[in-house]
């Protein structure tokens, strides 16, 4: 009985003693309401609203800069000037030709009205009155084309000049004194101007597979390599072009940043 009544007290000790130890551990807590979150994350570059490439026309030497990096200008501000010798030749020749252009069809009016009165006395005949007739037209025609000409010989010199088309800021510059420019198909690229700093957008691309849970006017925090703060933005819109890098398919998110400390 003792061995018995020994067994079992042991038993009951060992059991107890394996309850304490796997015993769970309980914490309490009153019942709130929050917000459950689904956050998409990508990565993209910060952009000026509008961003103007600024070139020439023409073909040139560039002899007077008035802007900088970061410089501040105003819609029609003189940015450079090109050496207007050539143009300014070109215009001065297609002046003459017109001039001399109208003079032709003064003489030839003249001419004509004169034949008229021989032709109404019977005094001239119809084939030679026809033929000054279109000798007017022709030298009219003429006068023309040496005013078109001369209207692009002006264009040309005006080009001489380069204006800035918006009011911006300065934020990349090719152009140098004495730098010859060679105006061919393509405009070459002298200035790239941002209209306003105050306002960016983020281009940011969104992985296809979290794209359909991005909509307008959501809110965006984001952060770039200068700051250590996080800024804030909205979504405005969602391109519906995909964009391929790799056999990964991105879209395009634009998102409008306010940025006041510029």
């Amino acid at each position: 009985l003792l061995l018995a009544a020994s067994a079992g007290g042991w038993w009951w000790w060992q059991n107890e003693q394996s309850k304490t130890a796997v015993a769970p551990e309980y914490e309490t807590a009153s019942v709130t309401k929050g917000e459950i979150k689904k956050v998409v994350k990508a990565s993209g570059v910060v952009n000026p609203l509008a961003k103007v490439e600024i070139g020439s026309q023409i073909s040139g030497t560039i002899i007077k800069l008035n802007v900088d990096f970061n410089s501040r200008v105003k819609a029609g501000e003189i940015l450079c000037q090109l050496d207007p010798a050539t143009y300014d030749a070109a215009y001065s020749q297609a002046e003459a030709e017109k001039t001399s252009a109208e003079a032709d069809r003064d003489y030839q009016k003249k001419t004509l009205d004169r034949k008229r009165q021989l032709l109404e006395q019977k005094l001239f005949p119809q084939a030679d009155f026809d033929k000054a007739e279109a000798e007017l037209k022709g030298s009219e025609a003429k006068l023309l084309l040496a005013g078109a000409r001369l209207k692009k010989a002006k264009v040309d010199l005006e080009r001489c000049t380069i204006y800035a088309p918006i009011d911006g800021v300065i934020i990349d510059r090719t152009a140098e004194v004495g730098m010859t420019i060679a105006a061919s198909f393509n405009a070459p690229k002298l200035f790239i101007l941002a209209n306003d700093l105050t306002k960016m957008q983020i281009n940011a691309k969104v992985c296809e597979a979290d794209i359909g849970q991005v909509q307008q006017k959501q809110k965006v925090k984001f952060k770039v390599d200068a700051y250590p703060e996080a800024f804030e933005g909205e979504v405005v819109q969602v391109r519906n072009s995909p964009i391929t890098e790799e056999n990964v398919v991105n879209y395009d998110a634009i998102i409008l940043v306010n940025n006041p400390d510029l």
